[in-house]
């Protein structure tokens, strides 16, 4: 096992046990304030939850609870606790009971936004969420993280058992370069009396300085006291200076997006807190409009590098920012523009296709824009090209399938057809002495 695997394995087991207990904590709690024992927590990560007339990055807690009803049968409640990230940890914003109605966290809200700039405190006890967006994640449970947990911990000690000769990793030059970055960026917070989660630095490697060049890359963002995302860069004498290419923030551009994100495996349509208009990076790259369409992940900056098409559809890309992952490959290479062209259409009218079908059950994926890529998935499983045709079908049609039912229906037919041909084939085979007989008449 590499080193640098063995520090990805450790991060990834603290987060599962932190989540764990965060579970566990939250089953505990329940039962101590109600009268039911039989409580389990599904926990969603990452949620784009629309509260009021924002869309806020938010985590979830869908708690199922048991009881025995006034005649001793046995009834099902599932509640939910909606959480934000402030000051490293996660912070109970607003509960939603079985009847799906709202009910605000107020004096939490107040400590995470005193100015109320999200407008959560004017929610009246009645605003329902949609929850729907819990359709496109991936909940957790306690059961869960244990198991992934034990399996970890199998790799872990497995590891241990055959060490390899510790090396120089070739990333430690880009560690120093964030954490430099990070140095910079309480730097700058200090001088702006802004917290320093309030910077937003890209990747000095990113897609997006490759896609424009003429974009100093010592640019940074920052959200100032009045909630307003501002550019600067820093020049050749070391002062800020405002940057040409980016206009202050507002609540006034606020199209929907076709969010592909940073892995492009929950491509969903969504509107921007707020959007940043450009000065000049559309000219020489065919697009006709480029904005910075800016969410917010439980207080943090989330950004994302959103072109308008021809069809008038805005489709965003995930900047890569400094402490985070980069985008996947295939990310990167369907926002690359060094090429002199745009595939920002392609996603949108393949996205619209598809919006309303069988594929949004589970989420759409990148691989799913492409029928040819869903054609090849589904014949690499073992389906014929007909089959598969039938199954993608069934999924975009009237029938709008998920799926997992799409390809249970196909089996069915599929095994009908062989029932029929196996009947139709022995009812065409005649005995030879019976043939005999009719010809002996």
């Amino acid at each position: 096992m590499e080193e640098n695997e063995g520090k990805d394995l450790a991060a990834d087991m603290k987060k599962d046990e932190e989540l764990l207990e965060k579970i566990k904590g939250i089953e505990d709690r329940i039962k101590r304030e109600g009268e039911s024992q039989d409580v389990s927590v599904k926990y969603f990560e990452d949620a784009n939850l629309q509260l009021g007339k924002n869309i806020l990055k938010v985590s979830i807690a869908e708690i199922t609870q048991k009881f025995l009803d006034d005649k001793a049968e046995e009834q099902t409640e599932t509640t939910y606790e909606v959480y934000m990230r402030f000051a490293g940890e996660d912070v109970l914003i607003a509960n939603i009971d079985a009847d799906g109605t709202l009910k605000v966290n107020k004096d939490a809200v107040q400590r995470i936004d005193p100015d109320n700039q999200l407008g959560l405190l004017e929610l009246g006890d009645q605003e329902k969420p949609d929850l729907s967006v819990l359709k496109d994640l991936e909940g957790k449970t306690k059961e869960d993280l244990e198991k992934e947990l034990e399996e970890k911990g199998k790799e872990r000690e497995k590891g241990k058992e055959n060490p390899e000769q510790d090396e120089e990793e070739p990333g430690e030059e880009k560690d120093d370069e964030e954490r430099d970055d990070e140095e910079k960026a309480e730097e700058i917070a200090r001088a702006k009396n802004i917290p320093a989660k309030n910077i937003y630095r890209i990747r000095r490697d990113s897609q997006f300085f490759k896609n424009y060049p003429m974009v100093d890359k010592s640019t940074y963002f920052y959200r100032d006291n009045d909630g307003k995302m501002k550019a600067e860069y820093i020049d050749k004498n070391g002062r800020t200076v405002a940057s040409p290419f980016f206009q202050d923030s507002t609540t006034r551009l606020t199209d929907p997006v076709i969010s592909v994100g940073t892995d492009g495996q929950n491509v969903k349509s969504q509107r921007p807190y707020q959007s940043m208009q450009t000065n000049g990076l559309s000219r020489q790259y065919g697009v006709r409009d480029v904005r910075m369409s800016i969410y917010f992940d439980g207080g943090y900056i989330d950004m994302e590098e959103s072109r308008l098409g021809d069809d008038g559809k805005w489709v965003g890309y995930g900047i890569e920012r400094t402490g985070r992952n980069y985008n996947s490959k295939q990310v990167n290479a369907m926002s690359d523009t060094t090429r002199k062209e745009d595939k920002s259409e392609l996603v949108s009218g393949s996205f619209e296709r598809i919006e309303d079908t069988g594929f949004k059950e589970d989420g759409i994926t990148i691989d799913e824009l492409s029928p040819k890529k869903t054609l090849d998935r589904l014949m690499g499983e073992g389906y014929n090209k007909n089959e598969a045709v039938r199954i993608i079908n069934y999924m975009i049609g009237p029938e709008k399938m998920g799926e997992d039912k799409a390809k249970e229906t196909v089996n069915q037919e599929i095994e009908l057809e062989a029932q029929e041909k196996a009947k139709d084939d022995s009812d065409q085979k005649v005995p030879w002495d019976s043939v005999g007989n009719r010809r002996g008449h």
